[in-house]
């Protein structure tokens, strides 16, 4: 069973390749989702520009944790570190991110549900190997809880 999901900033909360404002269905996913299951944050670049679009998100407060490292390659250790210090088995954590070579990859590899979602520049991405393919794939956060609904 799903309690704990881990999305990524960039093209999954945040949209930053349009309108550069966060995704008008990530509030309503988090407020309808947070009674039964704990969020993190794990994001890649620049410190001060990642706390900036974090913030203008406003959704630390849904956060149990939010973690920023300076290159994607660097979330596969930090994904691991997240879940070991809040004590969660991989198997009870979904990974929400927009690129199967990052964050899909590196949550299929340490035995996550991986959720690919489509939108932002790599939509158009496909999985090259078995490592990169995806869980579950959504097209809007706003399909996640039906979704962790299903999963069992």
């Amino acid at each position: 069973m799903i309690k704990n999901i881990i999305l990524d900033l960039d093209s999954t909360v945040f949209d930053t390749h349009g309108l550069r404002r966060p995704y008008p269905d990530v509030h309503p996913m988090l407020k309808s989702l947070t009674a039964k299951h704990s969020f993190m944050l794990l994001t890649a670049g620049n410190t001060f520009a990642q706390w900036q679009k974090i913030k203008e998100c406003d959704i630390v407060d849904y956060m149990a944790a939010i973690m920023v490292v300076k290159k994607p390659e660097d979330k596969e250790q930090a994904l691991t570190s997240l879940i070991a210090a809040h004590h969660f088995l991989p198997e009870n954590v979904a990974v929400v991110g927009d690129r199967v070579d990052i964050e899909i990859a590196y949550a299929n590899k340490i035995g996550c549900t991986s959720v690919w979602i489509r939108r932002g520049k790599h939509t158009l991405k496909v999985p090259l190997s078995v490592e990169q393919k995806p869980t579950h794939t959504i097209s809007s956060l706003a399909e996640l809880g039906a979704l962790l609904d299903l999963v069992v």
